[in-house]
């Protein structure tokens, strides 16, 4: 997946798309929890400004 390939590694991108397969799926504590950090800011420790 290359939009990660500078950010993730292959366990991370995995995890995530595990989890994104199941999100529907998802206990409501847990997603309660994500709904709260869904909407975390960006900051520059997290975003990439390579353009390939």
């Amino acid at each position: 997946m290359p939009s990660f390939g500078y950010t993730l590694s292959d366990r991370e991108i995995w995890t995530l798309a595990l989890f994104l397969k199941h999100m529907d799926k998802l206990p409501p504590a847990v997603q309660q929890t994500w709904q709260q950090v869904q909407n975390w800011p960006v900051t520059s420790v997290n975003k990439t400004d390579r353009h390939e």
